[in-house]
């Protein structure tokens, strides 16, 4: 009874002091590049509230287009470029500053350009450039703090020479910040951890969650299948509520509440979908609640549980991979390199991944064995308490959001 208290206090205290800090959101901007004979157009934006970060900012306070367009005079340079560009302002949504900057070119074979924007204020600030030649070339190149160069070549061949290898590591880069900075992967990651009794099991969860991540991931990238980014948002955090919920393990008469609960939720947002009431369509209402009873069932059983868990983790992964997509489709996927690129952001992921892991099951052992030998089932309950409250957090924050 206290084990399910303290359970409970946790939740509890997780979904009243959620914050921005675990949000899934990080610092971005974008750029186009239109290469023309004479001309190369750079269409920047960027969200207005990273302007607000920029000491310009407190200079040409409130204007939004002033500060960004002296930020990136100062910040964006090429040595074979010596007249100032032409600026104007973009059209972009809502929340968003945009500006256009028109360089006239001359002779140069190749133009390098000095991107170091916003890394200064950010350091964590990732810049996604699509890069499109007007003999049919496109490109998407991704720059941070230690790589902020951006070269443009006048003739095609020159750049189809060098392209396919530079997008393949661009991409394997891309992909492993992604799955580093992506804190609701890396949760879920430490809930199939703690859900895993040994390293065997370990390996073929994360075997089955790749299988499931890279299938949906080209299934998404190729535009076969184009998932609704709120609802897969939100299932990834649903994902993190089944795990945790099978690693706290608990009583048979528990789970059978949480079943009964699960299915007064599913008959509700039934009734509530079927009066126009909210916006989610019966049949994923239907194929979710037999999901999670399915899975609830199965926890009655762990030896069942942990036979069928590479499986599950091929179900689960199926989801991430859709959110793994999602970033893809911001930037648009390199579509002349398109297996190369989408080769480089699986590998990327892939890396990330076994790294995550590797390091958790090897500090877990360690406290497990060393320091924490008498407590450790105490703290992994905890633990999972507070990632079953998370994933409830983003859950219904990101369906409703």
């Amino acid at each position: 009874m206290k084990r399910s208290n303290s359970h409970l206090i946790s939740i509890l205290l997780l979904i009243l002091f959620q914050s921005e800090s675990v949000a899934h959101t990080k610092s971005v901007s974008y750029s186009t590049w239109n290469i023309q004979e004479d001309q190369i157009i750079l269409n920047f934006t960027v969200s207005s509230r990273e302007i607000t970060k920029l000491r310009e900012y407190q200079i040409n306070y409130p204007n939004l287009n002033d500060s960004l367009k002296s930020h990136l005079i100062q910040k964006i340079h090429s040595d074979q470029i010596k007249s100032e560009p032409l600026i104007n302002v973009l059209n972009t949504e809502i929340g968003m500053t945009g500006l256009s900057l028109i360089f006239d070119t001359n002779q140069f074979e190749k133009y390098i350009f000095d991107m170091n924007i916003f890394f200064e204020e950010i350091p964590s600030h990732i810049h996604y450039a699509r890069i499109n030649h007007h003999m049919g070339q496109m490109r998407t190149l991704v720059l941070n703090q230690n790589n902020h160069e951006i070269i443009i070549f006048s003739e095609l061949n020159a750049v189809e020479e060098q392209e396919w290898f530079d997008s393949f590591k661009q991409y394997i880069g891309l992909g492993f910040t992604h799955i580093l900075e992506g804190i609701d992967h890396l949760l879920f990651l430490l809930a199939l951890l703690i859900l895993c009794k040994s390293f065997k099991s370990l390996v073929f969860a994360a075997t089955g969650f790749t299988i499931g991540h890279s299938l949906t991931l080209g299934l998404a990238a190729s535009d076969i299948v184009i998932p609704q980014v709120n609802i897969i948002e939100s299932l990834i955090g649903w994902t993190i509520i089944l795990a945790s919920i099978e690693s706290i393990n608990l009583p048979r008469h528990e789970l059978r509440k949480i079943q009964s609960g699960v299915l007064l939720i599913v008959i509700a947002m039934i009734l509530l979908s079927a009066l126009n009431i909210n916006e989610l369509k019966i049949g994923f209402i239907l194929g979710l609640g037999m999901l999670t009873l399915a899975i609830l069932k199965l926890g009655e059983e762990p030896d069942q549980a942990e036979k069928l868990r590479p499986i599950l983790a091929i179900i689960f992964g199926t989801i991430h991979g859709f959110g793994f997509a999602n970033i893809l489709s911001e930037i648009s996927l390199d579509r002349t390199n398109f297996l190369i690129s989408l080769l480089g952001f699986n590998i990327g992921v892939e890396i990330g991944q076994i790294l995550v892991l590797v390091i958790m099951w090897s500090l877990m052992s360690f406290l497990a064995t060393k320091i924490l030998s008498n407590n450790i089932k105490k703290i992994t309950g905890l633990v999972s308490s507070i990632l079953c409250s998370i994933g409830l957090y983003w859950f219904l924050t990101r369906l409703m959001g």
